[in-house]
């Protein structure tokens, strides 16, 4: 009779792989504690996050542009590492992510900073550092037990192969950017950093890294310090930025051929912004970690930004030497104090003229330029959230403040007045000069040694 047999057979699921292959291995691997698993992720944590500091401190110092370009994307994949992590570390029982690095640790990734060069940075910081970072996480995957940890195993998985392309192209850079540097600093300042791997010893230990003697310096050691100027190398011819941005009324007068590459052209100078915006996560000190990690994601949109004008100026004809481009904005607001640095960039710069965007658009489409209209159409969406970006920082900022964000959009504004009477480079093009209500008095605030390249918030 109907339903007095036997039920049918349940169907076998099958398991990935992967998650067999490691299920068995859990069979003889004892795994990590949830408590030596969380120290070690604080340890991880801690490098990924100086490193983004590192790469941003050098983004405007580097000159060649390629490799500009990718330590850039770099410094986005270590924010992303590091927000990998820290995202883990709250899952953990007693893995808080804003513990102190070790004393050993944090001293190693301190002096990784002061490269004598960007050969010696990329020896150093991706041939060395990074290089056993990557074998290091390896290791953690190796013993980890992924039946019970597997959010940390595929994490860090994740974290390898970003790290594994990292160091595939450091070691195709370094070669090209020796060129430049004194191979005997290099060869120094590699082996200085990796006698302090040595000294700190294994970074998988499950025991503290203490603090404990170093070796000396290298000859070649040089403090790191801004030089106030968005670096091109020889193939750049730098103008004035009022040589390049045009009103928006001459801009859609001119025949769309022509349109394109005045735009694009703007577009291709936007490695200044990202660079500025890098100086800011340098600079600005005990923010909340979302807020490093949303302005290396406002970098790395503006080098996309900056890449789109490239090619996109390329595919019509045009090469990186056949006109002048631009990064005196840049060298104008890094002389800002931070705060208004960004102020200056998220709300007089990108929120003032968002409005040129969606007319720029409306006529590629028009006109049949559908690939002009695909890249500005991902511009004028970025440029959105970066406004937004500004504008919840600069109100986190101001939030115990007396002072309002249209204060401190006019304290920019007369900033602006006063460093272009200061110095004709710091002039902006007419359609961009402050408004008429910037406060003269608001800007004798700032004397011309109040006007710092590092430093606070103000």
């Amino acid at each position: 009779m109907p339903g007095t047999g036997p039920g049918p057979t349940p169907a076998v699921v099958p398991v990935h792989p992967e998650a067999e292959m490691t299920t068995s291995q859990d069979q003889t691997l004892t795994g990590y504690t949830v408590l030596e698993n969380g120290r070690l992720l604080r340890r991880y944590a801690y490098i990924e996050r100086v490193s983004l500091r590192i790469l941003a401190a050098w983004l405007p110092e580097i000159e060649q542009w390629e490799i500009k370009k990718a330590v850039g994307r770099h410094l986005w994949d270590e924010a992303q590492h590091a927000d990998r992590l820290y995202q883990r570390l709250r899952e953990l029982r007693g893995g808080h992510p804003t513990a102190n690095a070790e004393a050993g640790v944090a001293y190693l990734m301190q002096e990784a900073l002061h490269a004598p060069s960007a050969a010696a940075l990329i020896a150093g910081l991706y041939l060395t550092i990074k290089r056993r970072l990557l074998d290091t996480y390896r290791r953690h995957i190796e013993r980890a037990s992924y039946v019970v940890d597997a959010p940390t195993v595929d994490g860090l998985e994740q974290i390898v192969a970003d790290e594994a392309r990292h160091l595939a192209w450091a070691e195709n850079a370094l070669p090209e950017l020796s060129k430049y540097a004194d191979q005997a600093e290099v060869e120094g300042w590699s082996a200085y950093l990796a006698r302090l791997l040595e000294t700190l010893g294994d970074l998988n230990g499950l025991t503290p890294i203490p603090s404990m003697t170093f070796p000396e310096r290298p000859d070649s050691y040089r403090p790191f310090k801004r030089s106030g100027q968005a670096r091109r190398d020889e193939r750049f011819t730098l103008v004035h930025i009022s040589e390049i941005i045009r009103p928006l009324e001459e801009l859609e007068a001119l025949p769309l051929r022509e349109n394109e590459i005045a735009a694009f052209r703007i577009y291709f100078t936007e490695m200044w912004a990202a660079e500025l915006v890098a100086s800011v996560i340098v600079d600005a000190e005990d923010m909340p970690w979302e807020f490093y990690h949303d302005l290396a994601r406002h970098a790395w949109d503006e080098i996309r930004h900056c890449d789109m004008g490239e090619q996109r100026l390329k595919e019509l004809g045009i090469g990186i030497s056949d006109y002048p481009t631009s990064a005196s904005e840049y060298d104008r607001r890094v002389r800002m104090p931070w705060l208004h640095r960004y102020c200056d960039l998220t709300m007089l710069g990108e929120a003032r003229y968002i409005h040129v965007r969606p007319p720029r658009v409306r006529r590629y489409l028009r006109e049949g330029a559908l690939r002009s209209a695909e890249l500005a159409d991902y511009d004028w969406s970025d440029e959105i959230q970066h406004v937004a970006f500004g504008t919840k920082w600069l109100r986190y900022v101001l939030r115990d403040d007396a002072r309002s964000l249209e204060d401190l959009i006019e304290e920019c504004e007369a900033l602006r007045v006063q460093m272009a009477e200061e110095s004709p480079e710091f002039r902006l093009p007419p359609h961009k000069q402050a408004r008429p209500h910037a406060n003269r008095a608001t800007a004798s605030r700032f004397s011309a040694d109040g006007l710092p390249g590092q430093g606070g918030a103000s």
